[in-house]
């Protein structure tokens, strides 16, 4: 089969030609036909004869539609001006009977007709500025062959010298062709002396291992079956391969033809279910070709160009292992005894005392605890996948700084190799304007602004049991409603923050930290094989694997470029840009992170793939973590990367909370420089750095690169935003609250410093025309070339929909981050001394007063009494375990610490509602243009923070310059060829992962859809899908109306009750066992929607009315069930005990809130629907504030409906918001009997089987008595409410 990525492109191309052609036409014939129209008006002697011409003929040009000489509105997207012209007839009928209409009155109408004149060449103007834009830019670039034959860089980024290309090639070369030497029985040793010869943690470990080989075993019979490969499974196979870096655009293309033909795909799945079939005769076949390309950073990869089904073959059978291992990996971590915290170390006996003293205490979060959940879900071998259709995410730009080269490192001389089977930044999609502002947030841990989880329950580490423990990871690690998508770049930057923060709190509380960084030196290349079958063998993958990964490594390699040589067989390391080479690498490190754990007492080795991170406040317990690393790499046959190794030691200086002292680290530990991209740990400020004299090196290679691209204007800016405003910005770090606002007027500082170099150099400018910015470079570029003048600012920064250029701003992100991030982070420590110093003084009291045993009783040590009973233990002893356990007061440690991590968000500038620049913006909402995506988007509340300043900074001058947002006409300008240019590769497949919303209903109109906040665009035409099966999973008693619902991670569904009273139930979606009461809410009559934001806690909306009377009385509260099991034979008193609530946040201006779904983006934060008011508002629930963030013409309540309640349900779903509106509802798709009364919906997610499926509630019927929703009476009478279950899966 042919490809189409090369008749695609050759299509587009000629659309895009055909586009300027018209255009060109169309700008020709407007501009005549206005001069001869200002000529005949300046010629005209009568003034009010002259304005009647003029605007007969304006409406002739604008094509505005007349009736009986009467302007028709709406028939244009002239609206403005079809108002003028309809009143201007009127007042020229006036004027033609009335003196008192004067000359000067006249001339301003005249004036204003021009202006619409003017501003419409304008228009065109820009538009043929943007098509000459366009083709220089096409012009620039040679056509690509369809396998690539030069080392590349990002899509427009410059050849380098062949010099430097050769030497990392001879190094790659000696490498991987050249065996390594392993010692195999001391690899073997060190496997059984970590897993099999502890004897006394044998039991727990032995188990686990056994556990572990046994999951192999079925595993393997599980993937060998006759049915391996679906059309299903190679949806998701093909679209991993998509987003990785293996594959060229044509192959890309073919792949787009298969996923679009189920013959093809049906026949593939044969094709491949053969080769698994007979997997012991899988070969390469003869030869694989090679390709070097040079990253952004610097460094150079290796990449394979294998036959398509291979590649399909291999991507399938990689992905299938990975999640293999990451869920047989965690198992093991999660097994009773066997990986070892930190807050195990607590002496029973001090634990007696703590109680005797302070009484029994919850078991809230700690400092360890946080650290080791956030260490779970984001560090522990992280390049595994959860899932097999997890994304890979990242922007292009996003890569770290080379600094080996820079600092002349002879070893490193080429960069670092690394060969991953990630998706690289020409493939990428721009998916963030600079590194933080839209990733997912969550795959940190949570920890952002309004993370803080003080208040949830979690159950001590000794307490745990094996199957618990497993069932956290089903929780953590596979909850499908979180956006799991790996960013490597964020887990790094989180990293920083974390041992950032930790420097902070050691030094203070124990007066020091040691720290150091190494990276096994070239891993995927350089892996022995040897080593990698020992370690697997060992846990147990067969023979026939075992020689198939054989197979799979000792690839026949052929550079392109070397016609004539010979395939030579690989020796060492693992094929690049594959998802089995990560899968051998972390397994392989796996064995490494326990080894650490166990040797350390439970402290963490942060490893991110290659990448290894290891501090504590004992500095010995820092030299046991570098001899284990040093004898690991050794044995394995591995070594480490000496340019990106080092090590510190601070200690806190006396008497100065704020300055540390560097300390030689001994006991063999590095002594090199902590570096990560562009920043240096300074040892005596305990602060991370921004490295001016590398900054110097990248400036000139930005100019350098920016040199090469001044043929295109088009290419120069997308160099200028990879590389000024994302790879620096990037480099720099995340701003946190630990590194403190100094670091971000550093980066404001620094950015600023790039700007004068760049723009003052000679290689950019000619001696006499120096510019100081971008802008007044661009200027001074396009009029040199196009001629064009006073150019608006706001055009460079103005998004390419609207017919910008897109420059990015490195600035405007950073300033609205400024003012939120934690001034002085040191004083959170002081308040924190001071609290503690208090809560101390109020416990001793307490206990003096007998308050203590008497409000909490001693259920786990009730005889327990220490040697002294009446004597309050010391402050030492108090403040001793800050770290591992929890204290209870307000700025207690762990406050601090996620104070510390979190990273704020962007504060939005103000706009007056009734200003200048909202009332352009809201004429956007006519927009025929694409509006979707990134940039000034139709709903001023749907935009990011970035665009609302630029659309207030530089509106202004837009809308004088071209009466509005809008530069050009939409359908004018070459759109399809610069996205796909810009998004870095020839075919469609980019696009479709991001398709077009199709509005869905059925139980039609239960659901609605309207975009998200930067949601997709939503089609105007509703499609019924076929009807779905319904079973009912839970029958309440009769009269009870269950309000709303949600699905937890953990499977168990909850449900808000109305009446008979309000409260939480817990229901199996199962039926294990029957609904179980977990929480009521104090002086409250009503509790209406409910909404999971972190794991197993849940916000809700209450209310103090349960009628229609808009009383203000809407709050919301959060619901933490993170303690309540889900089995059967539980008490409904024990499973109340087990729960949580707070209040979060009081509306004071809402009313009646019903629906809540928590945003993706920031889980924390609630959209809560009004059944009244017809909005959506915002509520960050862990600070309260909250604002009216939505609001829609579907949203209220019909005219003359009887029943005066609307916004009912929300709920979103892959990007969507799916609303209900209960005065609109029309109930069917279903037996009515069945759903009558349904009162909101929730889709099931990460239930193995049950993807897919939409669970509904109802309020029994018990409207029906109203007489208002006659259709709601299933039998002419009230029935209990009931939890369904609704199969719609056909309907995705």
């Amino acid at each position: 089969m042919s490809s189409t990525g090369s008749l695609f492109s050759q299509t587009l191309q000629e659309i895009t030609n055909t586009k300027l052609d018209e255009l060109s036409k169309k700008r020709g014939a407007f501009e005549e036909r206005r001069q001869a129209l200002i000529t005949a008006a300046q010629k005209q002697d009568d003034d009010i004869l002259a304005l009647e011409s003029l605007a007969s003929e304006v409406k002739k040009l604008f094509s505005i539609a007349t009736e009986d000489g009467r302007v028709i509105r709406g028939r244009t997207d002239h609206l403005r001006l079809e108002i003028d012209l309809k009143n201007l007839d009127r007042f020229l009928a006036q004027a033609k009977y009335d003196p008192s209409v004067s000359p000067k009155v006249l001339g301003q109408w005249q004036d204003s007709l021009l202006r619409h004149l003017n501003i419409r060449s304008l228009k065109f103007a820009y538009a043929s500025l943007y098509g000459q834009l366009t083709t220089e830019w096409l012009s620039s670039k040679q056509p690509a062959p369809s396998i690539p034959t030069e080392d590349e860089t990002v899509e427009d980024f410059e050849h380098v010298s062949g010099g430097k290309k050769m030497e990392s090639r001879l190094k790659w070369e000696q490498s991987v062709f050249e065996p390594k030497e392993v010692d195999l029985i001391a690899v073997t040793t060190l496997l059984k002396d970590l897993f099999e010869a502890k004897p006394e943690d044998s039991k727990h470990i032995l188990r686990a291992i056994k556990a572990l080989r046994e999951r192999v075993a079925e595993f393997e019979r599980e993937l060998a079956g006759p049915s391996s490969f679906t059309t299903s499974t190679l949806c998701w196979t093909i679209q991993g391969l998509e987003n990785s870096d293996l594959l060229t655009d044509d192959k890309r293309a073919v792949l787009k033809d298969f996923k679009g033909n189920q013959v093809i795909l049906n026949e593939v799945a044969d094709v491949l279910n053969m080769r698994i079939a007979a997997l012991d005769r899988w070969t390469w076949g003869e030869e694989v070709r090679l390709e070097q390309r040079r990253q952004l950073n610097g460094s150079f990869n290796m990449y394979m160009h294998e036959d398509l089904l291979q590649a399909i073959f291999l991507q399938h059978i990689g992905v299938k292992w990975s999640v293999f291992w990451k869920r047989t990996l965690s198992q093991f971590r999660n097994s009773k005894g066997v990986w070892k915290s930190p807050s195990t170390s607590v002496p029973l006996i001090d634990r007696k005392r703590r109680e005797y003293y302070l009484g029994t205490r919850d078991s809230n979060p700690s400092v360890e605890s946080e650290k080791q959940k956030i260490y779970r879900r984001s560090y522990f071998v992280s390049q595994l996948l959860k899932y097999e259709n997890q994304h890979v995410g990242g922007a292009e730009g996003e890569e770290e700084a080379n600094f080996e080269e820079s600092y002349q490192q002879p070893a490193q001389s080429g960069g670092r190799a690394r060969q991953t089977a990630r998706q690289s930044a020409v493939q990428a999609q721009q998916a963030a304007r600079i590194p933080w502002a839209n990733q997912p947030q969550n795959t940190t841990g949570g920890l952002v602004k309004g993370g803080r989880l003080r208040h949830r329950r979690i159950q001590p580490e000794a307490e745990r049991e094996c199957a618990g423990e497993e069932d956290e990871f089903e929780q953590e690690d596979n909850d499908d409603d979180y956006d799991e998508s790996l960013s490597p770049m964020l887990a790094k930057q989180t990293l920083l923050h974390l041992l950032s923060t930790d420097i902070s709190i050691k030094c203070r509380l124990h007066g020091e930290i040691t720290c150091f960084r190494s990276q096994v030196d070239s891993l995927y290349p350089s892996l022995p094989h040897a080593t990698i079958e020992s370690v697997l063998k060992f846990f147990g993958v067969s023979q026939s694997w075992l020689q198939f990964f054989t197979r799979f490594l000792q690839a026949p390699l052929r550079f392109m470029d070397d016609k004539a040589a010979e395939p030579r067989l690989r020796k060492r390391g693992t094929p690049g840009a594959h998802v089995l080479s990560e899968v051998f690498g972390e397994v392989v490190l796996f064995c490494l992170d326990f080894a650490i754990n166990q040797d350390t007492d439970g402290q963490a080795l942060w490893r991110l793939n290659d990448d290894l991170w290891f501090w504590s406040a004992d500095n010995k317990v820092c030299a046991k973590a570098w001899s284990r690393i040093t004898k690991f790499t050794e044995t394995m046959g591995l070594s480490l990367n000496e340019a990106r190794t080092g090590g510190s030691r601070m200690l806190q200086k006396a008497k100065d909370a704020e300055k540390l002292v560097s300390a030689n680290p001994g006991h063999g530990l590095p002594e090199g420089q902590i570096r990560w991209g562009m920043l240096l740990l300074n040892a005596e400020s305990g602060r991370f750095e921004i490295d001016q004299e590398m900054v110097d090196k990248h400036i000139e290679e930005l100019i350098h690169q920016l040199k090469g691209k001044k043929g295109s204007i088009f290419a120069w800016i997308q160099t200028y935003n990879t590389y000024a405003a994302r790879f620096f910005t990037s480099n720099f770090g995340k701003p946190a609250n630990c590194f403190g606002r100094q670091h971000v007027d550093d980066m404001l500082a620094t950015h600023e410093r790039i700007q004068r170099r760049i723009f003052a150099s000679s290689a950019m400018t000619d001696a006499n025309q120096k510019t100081g910015s971008v802008v007044e470079f661009l200027k001074l570029a396009i009029e040199q070339r196009f001629g064009v003048k006073d150019i608006p600012d706001g055009y460079f920064f103005f998004p390419t929909q609207l017919g910008g250029l897109d420059v990015l701003s490195p600035f405007i992100g950073l300033l609205q981050i400024r003012d939120a991030v934690t001034e002085r982070p040191r004083k959170l420590l002081d308040d924190f001394e001071e609290a503690e110093m208090e809560a101390y003084r109020v416990a001793k009291k307490r206990f003096e007063e007998g308050k203590t045993r008497e409000q909490h009783p001693m259920h786990d040590a009730p005889t327990f009494r220490p040697r002294d009973p009446g004597t309050f233990f010391s402050f030492e002893e108090f403040s001793k375990y800050r770290e591992e356990l929890w204290y209870g007061f307000d700025s207690e440690l762990v406050d601090v610490f996620q104070k510390m991590l979190e990273q704020p968000s962007e504060e939005s500038v103000e706009a007056d509602e009734n200003g200048t620049v909202k009332v352009a913006h809201n004429a956007l909402a006519g927009y025929r243009g694409d509006l979707s995506g990134m940039g000034i988007l139709s709903s001023w509340y749907s935009m990011e923070p970035y665009w609302k300043y630029v659309a207030l900074l530089y509106g202004p001058e837009m809308i004088d310059r071209f009466g509005g947002f809008s530069i050009v006409e939409p359908g004018l300008l070459p759109m399809g060829m610069v996205s796909l240019f810009k998004s870095g590769r020839d075919t469609l497949s980019a696009h479709e992962n991001y398709p077009s919303a199709t509005i869905r209903l059925s139980l039609p109109a239960l659901f609605s859809l309207l975009p998200l906040i930067s949601s997709s665009p939503v089609s105007s035409s509703p499609r019924t899908p076929p009807p779905a099966p319904v079973s009912v999973i839970a029958q309440f008693p009769n009269g009870t109306w269950i309000e709303n619902i949600a699905v937890p991670s953990n499977s168990a569904l909850l449900a808000t009750i109305i009446s008979p009273a309000p409260s939480i139930y817990q229901v199996s979606p199962s039926n294990l066992h029957a609904p179980l009461l977990l929480a009521t809410i104090p002086s409250t009559l009503a509790l209406r929607g409910i909404a999971e934001t972190t794991p197993d806690i849940f916000a809700i909306s209450a209310s103090n009315v349960t009628g229609f009377d808009p009383v203000f009385a809407e709050n919301v509260w959060t619901v933490d069930v993170s303690r309540v099991p889900h089995s059967k034979g539980l008490e409904a008193g024990a499973v109340q005990r087990l729960t949580t609530i707070r209040h979060a946040a009081f509306l004071a201006k809402a009313t009646l809130i019903n629906g809540l779904a928590a945003l993706p983006q920031k889980r924390t934060t609630v959209l809560a629907a009004s059944l009244t008011q017809g909005v959506i508002y915002s509520v960050d629930t862990p600070t309260g504030k909250h604002e009216i963030v939505q609001g829609d013409p579907l949203f209220d309540v019909p005219a003359g409906a009887k029943f005066p309640l609307g916004l009912n349900g929300i709920r979103i779903r892959n990007g969507v918001l799916f609303f209900s509106n209960l005065a609109r509802a029309v109930v069917g798709g279903a037996e009515e009997s069945v759903v009558a009364g349904c009162t909101a919906a929730a889709f099931a997610s990460g239930q193995e089987g049950r993807d897919g499926v939409l669970y509904v509630v109802t309020n029994g019927g018990l409207l029906a008595e109203t007489g208002l929703f006659p259709d709601n009476d299933p039998e002419g009478g009230i029935v209990g409410g009931k939890v369904l279950m609704v199969d719609v899966r056909k309907w995705f």
